[in-house]
């Protein structure tokens, strides 16, 4: 066999690693020689997965009932990983996966309430806490970190009543007497 060339470069875009070599092979069969490049490129660090921080997930996780469940994966497997923001409709959402819109808005209070997900200044655009899941290095969760809590300083104690409106339009209600009925539970008017 000829004598091996090698070169390795580092990527510090994508912290990956790179390892060319040159090797001479022969095809037993017909003893033909070829020189051919094998190319390997090796990532390193914590960009390529999901970081799920398991003690405060799984406390998100405990407060679910299994049609819930379902919500919390869906949002999950729909978070934009390079903003953590997961976008979506109580309806779209209930639609996309066979459950009730009332079953949907009971998980994402619920997930808003475990300090899983903020509402963002959108209607229907939520921030997932990177503090439970984030993808990508601790530099960009630091900066995601700023950002959540930046929304969840932001959000603004009717984001409920905008979502319990959104809520009563989707079920063919009015506002108004969305609001009204609120009222009479909690014994005012």
């Amino acid at each position: 066999m000829a004598d091996k060339r090698k070169m390795k470069l580092f990527n510090e875009k994508d912290n990956s690693l790179i390892d060319t070599e040159m090797d001479e092979w022969v095809n037993t069969r017909t003893g033909e020689q070829r020189v051919m490049q094998n190319v390997e490129k090796v990532y390193y660090g914590q960009r390529q997965f999901w970081k799920l921080y398991m003690q405060d997930f799984l406390a998100v996780l405990g407060i679910f009932e299994s049609k819930q469940l379902e919500v919390v994966c869906y949002i999950m497997e729909n978070t934009d990983p390079s903003t953590n923001l997961f976008i979506g409709t109580m309806a779209n959402i209930a639609k996309e996966i066979g459950v009730s819109p009332t079953t949907v808005n009971n998980a994402i209070q619920r997930l808003k309430g475990a300090n899983f997900m903020v509402v963002t200044e959108t209607p229907s655009v939520y921030r997932v806490n990177p503090d439970i899941m984030v993808k990508g290095s601790e530099a960009k969760k630091r900066g995601l970190v700023i950002t959540y809590t930046e929304d969840k300083n932001r959000a603004l104690p009717e984001d409920s009543d905008v979502e319990r409106a959104e809520l009563a339009r989707e079920a063919g209600e009015s506002e108004k007497e969305v609001i009204i009925v609120e009222a009479e539970v909690s014994g005012e008017e």
